[in-house]
């Protein structure tokens, strides 16, 4: 895996933190409801494909690496021969971050594999 993958993967958080994560994380004078710490600004990536995308991957492994990232930003991938990822995504999906930078640095990213994106402050 490409070590800019590692980077936009780590800055991405792709799992969810719980309440009692969010609580030792941010503080107790900070509350938080539905997914959101409130008291602390967050940057949402919101995102969305147009249309099908393909990319090409220097080898079978890269291949299915990004295959399984692409799932779990919510897009349906498969592998076309041995390094021909294509993907699409039904609806739109949001990530948030703490950071400006993570969230521009995500933005970019999924700006290169051809995604719609806007980023707000919450």
């Amino acid at each position: 895996m490409s070590k800019r993958l590692l980077i936009v993967l780590f800055a991405a958080g792709l799992s969810t933190a719980t309440a009692a994560q969010a609580q030792s994380r941010y503080g107790a004078e900070r509350e938080y409801r539905g997914g959101h710490v409130h008291g602390h600004d967050l940057y949402v990536v919101k995102y969305h494909l147009d249309h099908s995308q393909k990319r090409h991957a220097s080898s079978h492994r890269e291949a299915h690496q990004l295959v399984n990232v692409l799932e779990r930003l919510g897009a349906h991938a498969h592998i076309d021969g041995s390094h021909v990822v294509h993907y699409h995504m039904d609806g739109s999906s949001r990530r948030s971050f703490e950071s400006h930078h993570q969230a521009h640095q995500f933005e970019a990213w999924l700006r290169s594999f051809g995604f719609h994106v806007r980023v707000i402050e919450e």
